[in-house]
């Protein structure tokens, strides 16, 4: 009963915490990639 009630809170923690971190790296992805295209000509 309390495995079951706290198994949902634990995806959703990890699923928002996925997607923070694929926001995250995208975002500095694109800053690294404007600065490389930037600098490179």
């Amino acid at each position: 009963m309390f495995i079951e009630k706290i198994l949902p809170l634990q995806v959703g923690k990890t699923k928002m915490y996925e997607k923070g971190i694929y926001t995250l790296t995208s975002r500095l992805f694109c800053r690294f990639l404007s600065k490389k295209i930037r600098f490179g000509r």
